[in-house]
């Protein structure tokens, strides 16, 4: 019992000290511009944020699009397979300029051509997107992806970027063109 009271006594925790609230004096200025020192507790400052400005809020909002646009359209594209006839690039159209929209009917012909009867599936989904460059109308966004594509052998995980290039139409961003890199 008197080792278990000595153990107890070295090992008990002490209790912390107590900060105590010092009264500051406060400097009020009057509506006269004159100050005076008033007694009494100040707490802390406050720190007050700063609300974006309408510009920051806009161009926040523009590179939100942009990027957006980029992924939605990667995604899509790079998701595919044969049993669905690549419908994929049906639902692209309306995300696409005319150039790209015709480049996409060429590309559907050549890839029924090529692909034969084989299952062929590949999901596609963007990991990342970083705006290269953009200005008013004009945007380039490079799109980091992950690709799950499976074939009759088997599934294959790759990783690929494309590059998207944007353009502002119709109060849209529009692919006027993609790269796989």
């Amino acid at each position: 019992i008197i080792i278990g009271l000595i153990l107890a006594l070295v090992f008990r925790q002490k209790p912390a000290p107590v900060a105590e609230e010092v009264a500051q004096p406060a400097v009020v200025t009057s509506p006269d511009g004159a100050s005076n020192v008033a007694g009494g507790n100040v707490s802390a400052p406050v720190e007050v944020k700063k609300m974006p400005s309408k510009a920051e809020v806009s161009a926040a909002a523009k590179e939100a699009a942009i990027k957006n646009s980029a992924i939605n359209f990667t995604e899509r594209f790079g998701s595919y397979s044969v049993m669905a006839n690549f419908s994929n690039f049906e639902e692209l159209k309306p995300l696409a300029t005319a150039a790209v929209t015709q480049w996409l009917d060429q590309y559907k012909t050549q890839l029924t051509a090529k692909q034969g009867a084989d299952f062929v599936g590949v999901t596609t989904k963007a990991v990342s997107a970083k705006i290269i460059s953009s200005s008013e109308t004009v945007a380039s966004v490079l799109v980091s992806t992950q690709r799950l594509e499976t074939y009759a052998s088997g599934p294959k995980t790759t990783y690929k970027d494309m590059l998207v290039k944007l353009v502002w139409q119709n109060n849209q961003w529009l692919a006027d063109g993609a790269y796989w890199q």
